[in-house]
């Protein structure tokens, strides 16, 4: 999550008095558009899953302290990127509504780590467990790959140590 959507953000004076809500009232409720899971499941079994589970948020509603956290994370991510010297693997949804992937690709582009990977998954949303198995096993199938690389690349050069 490197920034939250203009659709899934609060509307601009709540924004705003967002800081201030918290500070009063962190456990207040505030509405955002739209139930994030019917924006974030493309499955609609998933979905009906996801929407029984007692641990999910109810009513589409997050607490003044949790969004403000959002967004202020967000902001670090964007101000500090340049920093990031690791390898680094992004995954985003193409179509997600609830974080931007513009501010995926503008994290990437700012990251200073000469080994980094973004991949946009054009069509997809949110949570890509959410989406059809054959996608689930095309993003993850690739997140292993890219971990695997580097694990393999690891091993080598440390065999190769002549430390060890």
């Amino acid at each position: 999550m490197c920034g939250v959507s203009n659709k899934f953000k609060p509307v601009w004076p709540l924004e705003e008095l967002l800081p201030m809500a918290a500070f009063v009232a962190p456990t207040w409720k505030i509405p955002i558009t739209d139930d994030p899971v019917k924006k974030s499941y493309k499955e609609e079994w998933k979905r009906k899953l996801v929407m029984k589970s007692p641990n999910r948020l109810s009513n589409s509603k997050v607490t003044a302290a949790t969004a403000l956290e959002f967004l202020r994370v967000c902001g670090y991510i964007q101000r500090n990127c340049h920093r990031l010297e690791l390898p680094l693997l992004m995954v985003h949804g193409g179509e997600d509504k609830i974080c931007d992937p513009e501010s995926a690709s503008l994290v990437h582009e700012s990251a200073a780590s000469k080994d980094k990977t973004l991949n946009i998954f054009k069509g997809m949303w949110h949570q890509f467990i959410g989406e059809p198995n054959e996608s689930v096993d095309l993003v993850f199938g690739m997140i292993l790959s890219w971990i695997g690389d580097r694990a393999g690349k690891a091993k080598t050069n440390i065999g190769n140590d002549p430390e060890n």
